[in-house]
């Protein structure tokens, strides 16, 4: 089994860090790419595995499509299908045919789409037989996935009657609507939103070159090892103040954490002082993706939390809850549930000697998030550390290139190299 370790980290670090594109902005650019008759450029593309999957499957002339464990991909490609004429078979791997597409399907019934579940009902595998579909007015639950949500307006433009969507319920990561919605309105799509309700007439994306920014939740990890070492310095580059993407509030949050960010023509640079607050208390049902990484940074440094907006989790690559709850008891962290909130005391309660393995559960944010721990505790070991490849190819070999040492063992070797 493939696994890594963190043997050493200096006291303070400072380098420039390659982040990889946003993997959302370039899915989505992907899908509208897709739709548009003409193609265009699309630059600084992310090399991630679920976007390098997207863009080959959109090429692929198969029946069968294999999304493996990537939700985005599944749920784009699902509204996409449907609404083009096609004969597919759609399926991923044993993790993604547990996470739930069900309101998608459902949704995109009520527009006629002809889809029939293969396997277990709200859940993939499903037969698309798709066609143009009409469009009108629908309403969805937005409790249980935003991707959903994202995919219907992805097509909405394509559709004769257009789109009226209205969500019903709390909406959980509500940003990544509005990457949504951002990203078409710079290919032109005009749309209206009020309250809860999103109205999309018919009208034709307008092809033209587009950038892809720097990937905000990928930065946490940095941001949060420049925490647990007072006088460190990063640089990124293409990472932006006025960034589409929901997750760069993760620069207000990491303020309590002693980190101060600013930005220059290029770059975006971070510094910290190494405050350390008595609690850490927030709400992430915008924000899911950082869950991980401050669950794992307040532990690294013993600082109590309540963390709300938890109750996605489930749905990710993994248990992301469980599995969190799960590892850190490994390390003498205990973290507790209440309802839609994630709790810790603040206190370690292990007195394990030698090597503490931590499996990811085959997670990228798991992996990553545990990195920050490891820079804390040579003691532990990493398993599967290629996950990352989802969508941080390049994680290790920054780790290593800011000056972090790592022992690999020999088949993980080619991953940092």
């Amino acid at each position: 089994m493939k696994s890594i370790r963190i043997t050493s980290t200096p006291q303070k670090l400072n380098g420039t860090v390659v982040l990889p594109s946003s993997k959302s902005i370039s899915n989505r650019a992907l899908v509208i790419r897709a739709l548009t008759e003409i193609p265009f450029a699309i630059q600084n593309l992310s090399d991630a595995d679920d976007t390098t999957l997207l863009e080959s499957l959109f090429e692929s002339k198969e029946k069968e499509i294999y999304v493996r464990n990537a939700g985005t991909v599944a749920r784009f490609l699902l509204a996409y299908f449907a609404s083009r004429p096609c004969d597919v078979i759609l399926s991923g791997s044993e993790r993604m045919n547990e996470r739930p597409i069900g309101e998608l399907v459902e949704a995109l019934k009520v527009l006629a789409a002809d889809i029939e579940y293969l396997n277990q009902d709200h859940h993939l595998p499903v037969h698309i037989h798709g066609k143009s579909l009409n469009g009108g007015s629908i309403s969805i639950s937005s409790e249980t996935s935003s991707q959903f949500i994202s995919a219907l307006l992805l097509i909405a433009p394509s559709l004769s009657e257009g789109l009226t969507l209205k969500l019903q319920g709390e909406v959980v990561s509500e940003p990544y609507i509005g990457l949504t919605l951002k990203t078409m309105s710079h290919f032109g799509i005009k749309y209206r939103k009020q309250q809860n309700q999103i109205s999309i007439p018919p009208q034709k994306y307008i092809p033209k070159s587009f950038f892809v920014e720097s990937d905000w939740s990928s930065a946490s990890y940095f941001y949060s090892i420049a925490a647990l070492l007072p006088g460190t310095e990063f640089q990124f580059a293409h990472l932006f103040d006025d960034s589409w993407q929901g997750d760069s509030i993760l620069k207000d949050i990491m303020q309590e954490f002693g980190i101060k960010t600013s930005f220059d023509d290029k770059n975006c640079i971070i510094k910290s002082s190494g405050v350390k607050i008595k609690h850490f208390n927030y709400d992430f049902i915008n924000h899911p993706d950082l869950i991980p990484t401050f669950v794992c940074l307040c532990c690294a440094l013993q600082i109590p939390f309540t963390i709300s907006g938890t109750r996605t989790l489930k749905h990710k690559e993994s248990d992301r809850g469980e599995v969190l709850k799960t590892e850190l008891a490994k390390l003498g962290y205990s973290i507790e549930f209440e309802d839609n909130i994630m709790l810790y005391n603040g206190e370690k309660n292990t007195s394990k000697k030698g090597t503490i393995i931590l499996n990811t559960h085959l997670d990228h944010r798991m992996a990553m998030s545990f990195a920050i721990l490891a820079a804390k505790n040579p003691d532990i070991c990493i398993e599967n550390p290629e996950v990352v490849d989802k969508s941080y190819p390049g994680f290790w070999k920054e780790l290593k290139n800011i000056g972090i040492e790592i022992v690999i063992d020999e088949m993980t070797e080619q991953i940092i190299k």
